[in-house]
């Protein structure tokens, strides 16, 4: 009786033993899908990186971007600042 337990314990562990396994190649099956995934999401990000490269190239700049004239105002009047400050710094010496 108690071998007849033992055997019963050994037969369920070997068909615990081959389920395991084959949940286990289902497991790699997935990650395989997900690193293809993953490698297209990386490929749409280059291609929206180019995209958005081009649109901003032949299109017209914004008005607040690299060179407009605010920025360049901006530019001017701070250096007329440091133009000043030095100047008040030099005659007070």
């Amino acid at each position: 009786m108690f071998f007849d337990q033992i055997k019963e314990i050994d037969g369920n562990l070997k068909d615990l033993r081959d389920h395991l396994k084959d949940i286990g190649g289902a497991v790699d099956v997935h990650f395989d899908q997900l690193d293809d995934i993953a490698a297209h999401i990386i490929a749409l990000e280059a291609v929206m990186v180019q995209v958005l490269r081009k649109s901003r190239s032949t299109s017209t700049p914004p008005r607040n971007g690299c060179g407009s004239k605010p920025r360049k105002t901006l530019a001017r009047k701070a250096a007329a600042k440091r133009r000043r400050r030095l100047s008040t710094i030099s005659s007070n010496s």
